[in-house]
């Protein structure tokens, strides 16, 4: 009896080992032999009525999704195992996502919100200081949302948080990479409030300064979008409803 178990057993068990070490490549472990004991058969057709409902959440996801996302979920058709896929053009399709959906889905008031550990409220948004030095284009991607800052007030809250991490210079989120000269939002928006230092934006000594800093006088200067520092993101805060 152990040795016909064990002739039903082996090639299943091998092919569990095999999804447990490649999740994302499924595996079909349906055919539960028909004539294995009860209590050997019945979780293994748990296993496997468990993946086929996961294929099936798999597919019902799929169609909900758009083309464009579905892009971003799976390398294309063509790729080979050496990683052909263009991967810094998915994160940054992906960045430009989330840049618009933050420009679609502003933050709202709610009865009661918090803001993720290591992350600073003011009024609607949480705030984040990134000490590691990255370039602008780096940064808009490690941190999904380089600041957009609408106001005065705003501008003062982000100074006093680079002021207090000791630091006189960051990276926040305005560019003029499409258009020279016409400074936007990482999202897309025009600029609702500037605070430009006197000269500025300048593309100084001819160089191609297209990205934005707030310097520790809590004024706007022009670099180029090359040059590496500190930056500040930003992010709704998590918000939940008293009923």
């Amino acid at each position: 009896m152990l040795h016909t178990i064990t002739t039903f057993l082996l090639p299943i068990l091998v092919s569990l080992l095999a999804l447990q070490r490649h999740r994302g490549a499924p595996q079909e472990i349906s055919n539960v032999p028909r004539d294995l004991p009860a209590d050997v058969k019945a979780p293994l057709e748990k296993i496997a009525g468990t993946e086929q409902q996961s294929e099936t959440y798999g597919d019902r996801l799929n169609s909900y999704t758009s083309p464009k996302e579905r892009k971003i979920r799976s390398p294309p058709a063509n790729s080979d195992a050496a990683g052909v896929c263009d991967i810094t053009s998915i994160r940054s399709e992906l960045s430009a996502l989330r840049s618009e959906l933050k420009a679609k889905v502003p933050c709202v008031p709610a009865s009661e919100t918090w803001c993720p550990p290591s992350w600073s409220l003011f009024s609607n948004s949480c705030y984040l200081f990134i000490s590691r030095s990255l370039n602008w284009l780096d940064a808009q991607k490690f941190m999904s949302h380089l600041v957009e800052i609408d106001s005065a007030e705003e501008n003062d809250f982000v100074y006093n948080l680079i002021r207090m991490k000791g630091v006189t210079v960051a990276l926040i989120g305005i560019n003029d990479i499409a258009h020279d000269g016409n400074w936007v939002f990482t999202s897309g928006r025009p600029l609702s409030y500037t605070n430009w230092r006197q000269g500025e934006p300048n593309n100084y000594l001819g160089t191609m300064e297209d990205c934005g800093t707030i310097r520790l006088s809590g004024l706007w200067n022009d670099v180029p979008c090359n040059y590496t520092c500190s930056s500040v993101c930003e992010r709704c805060k998590m918000a939940w409803n008293k009923f």
